[in-house]
């Protein structure tokens, strides 16, 4: 990593604890079992440039109260194919649900899209996946401009119940690819069902840049 990278990462770290050393006591804040309140993390991974990203929602599923830069996670069986990726989420605080930290979605959402335009700039990705369908929504207004025509998406694949499991558009140069959340929480798709589909459509839009066979 250059210096250059390595100081503006350095200055993201120190404003998202800041954030949180001001937001913590707040009446919503997300809180584990202790009544201690949770905390964050930013990168899920080594960071790296160029290749690819991929873009959750937020650390939850957990009673976690860490502050970290950079943490090791379980990685969803799809991310097993995959190589050579930074590994970050839209929100960086943590909740056991999405709906917890989402209460502080007013004060939250602007520094997040502040930061993911921050860690998109650095780590110039060819390819975005999206670990959710409400991320990849998100994302697309995020590189859309408030004057700009809307995104078409290129590819977009349904369940037998009408809804989508994977979608991709291209945005700014880089391929922008949707998938259902591996817990199938967003929606009556479960995530083990659409696996093998959602798989190769991956591989497909990978174009082997970041799949291992």
């Amino acid at each position: 990593m250059d210096n250059k990278t390595k100081e503006s990462l350095e200055l993201l770290y120190a404003e998202v604890d800041t954030c949180w050393e001001e937001w913590k006591d707040l009446d919503w804040w997300p809180r584990n079992k202790e009544k201690r309140p949770l905390g964050y993390a930013v990168l899920f991974t080594p960071f790296s440039k160029g290749g690819l990203m991929i873009i959750g929602d937020n650390p939850g599923g957990g009673d976690y109260d860490f502050n970290e830069r950079e943490r090791e996670k379980e990685r969803y069986c799809y991310a097993e194919s995959l190589k050579d990726y930074t590994k970050t989420n839209r929100y960086y605080f943590t909740s056991g649900r999405w709906r917890d930290i989402s209460k502080g979605r007013n004060l939250i959402d602007p520094k997040a899209r502040c930061w993911t335009n921050q860690m998109i700039k650095l780590c110039r990705p060819r390819f975005i996946i999206a670990e959710s369908l409400g991320t990849y929504d998100w994302l697309k207004t995020l590189f859309r401009s408030p004057h700009s025509e809307e995104i078409d998406e290129k590819e977009k694949v349904k369940d037998r119940y009408g809804f989508r499991v994977f979608t991709q558009c291209q945005v700014m140069g880089i391929t922008l690819i949707g998938i259902i959340h591996p817990t199938g929480s967003r929606t009556r798709t479960k995530f083990d069902a659409s696996e093998r589909i959602i798989s190769e459509h991956l591989s497909r839009a990978l174009k082997g840049a970041c799949w291992q066979a």
